[in-house]
């Protein structure tokens, strides 16, 4: 019986780690279409936040079958709530400004943010929110700064799907680094 739970364990993380690698080449793919089209193509952004989320579901399904049921449930709970928040966020913004926020932003944020829910949880989500408009910010006032004063064409937007996804890798290879460096010694 251990020697099931611990093959179900392992192929639920290989599954995962399946869906971790769908998303790095999903971040870049969907950025550099962002940065090229300046929109994202509804299919496209479908396939890919479905190949990159389903491996996580089904890893979680694996473990419910495994010892790690408790974890399994929680690990869905922070996927779906992650995508939930930041969805819902960028619903807001674009609703009251859809001139200034796009909505491919609104529509690639379950994908971030149930990554980041699973990886690392509802913090994680809102620091990656944090840095991609800080990120958005510093393109955005580096490209005004860049552009010839008086030519009297306003300046291009900032693709931001680009920034959010830096932001998402910034925490997710930071993140468990502050949570280390921040947690009491015992």
């Amino acid at each position: 019986m251990a020697e099931a739970t611990i093959l179900l364990s392992r192929a639920a993380s290989i599954v995962q780690l399946v869906g971790v690698l769908a998303f790095l080449v999903a971040s870049v793919w969907l950025s550099a279409v962002d940065i090229v089209r300046r929109r994202l193509p509804n299919r496209l952004l479908a396939r890919l936040t479905a190949l990159t989320l389903a491996p996580l579901v089904i890893g979680c399904l694996i473990r419910l079958f495994g010892a790690g049921r408790a974890l399994a449930l929680e690990d869905l709970l922070r996927m779906l709530g992650g995508a939930a928040l930041l969805f819902a966020f960028f619903a807001v913004l674009w609703s009251a400004s859809p001139r200034s926020f796009g909505g491919g932003d609104v529509k690639v944020a379950p994908l971030v943010g149930g990554v980041l829910g699973f990886v690392s949880g509802f913090w994680a989500v809102i620091v990656c929110a944090a840095v991609a408009f800080a990120c958005a910010a510093i393109w955005g006032a580096v490209r005004r700064g860049a552009e010839p004063s008086g030519n009297g064409t306003e300046p291009r937007t900032v693709p931001f799907a680009v920034c959010l996804f830096a932001g998402a890798w910034v925490v997710i290879l930071a993140f468990p680094f502050v949570v280390r460096a921040l947690a009491p010694a015992a």
